[in-house]
């Protein structure tokens, strides 16, 4: 996989994530890794002739259902690369997951939830 500006601000900013389990401290910081991983899963996405877009990725996740699971999910993007290729693929559909917004959690991303409840507390 090929470096890019994009990946390397995201792993910038996602540093100070904690291990097993992110430490989210504003909604300025899940905006600005929301927008990190944007840019880099649309500049993953232009490496592969595919038909899939970032806002398929964004519509998919907002609208998951039970029937929608996670596995399926990431299913979505074995384009049949190679170990590194899948792992790296599983790892940016993760963040993609966690911090994009899903329409059952009201409007709002995993990560925002996190946040809303350690700020109740």
């Amino acid at each position: 996989m090929k470096k890019n500006k994009a990946k390397t601000s995201r792993e910038e900013i996602l540093k100070p994530a904690v291990e097993g389990g992110r430490k989210v401290e504003s909604l300025e910081e899940i905006l600005a890794q929301r927008k990190a991983i944007e840019e880099e899963i649309a500049e993953w996405l232009s490496e592969f002739d595919v038909d899939l877009t970032l806002n398929d990725i964004k519509v998919y996740i907002y609208n998951e259902d039970e029937e929608s699971s996670f596995s399926h999910f990431i299913s979505l993007f074995d384009f049949g690369q190679d170990y590194m290729g899948m792992s790296y693929a599983l790892e940016l559909m993760t963040d993609a997951w966690n911090y994009f917004p899903h329409k059952v959690l009201g409007g709002i991303s995993p990560a925002e939830v996190i946040l809303n409840h350690a700020n109740r507390n």
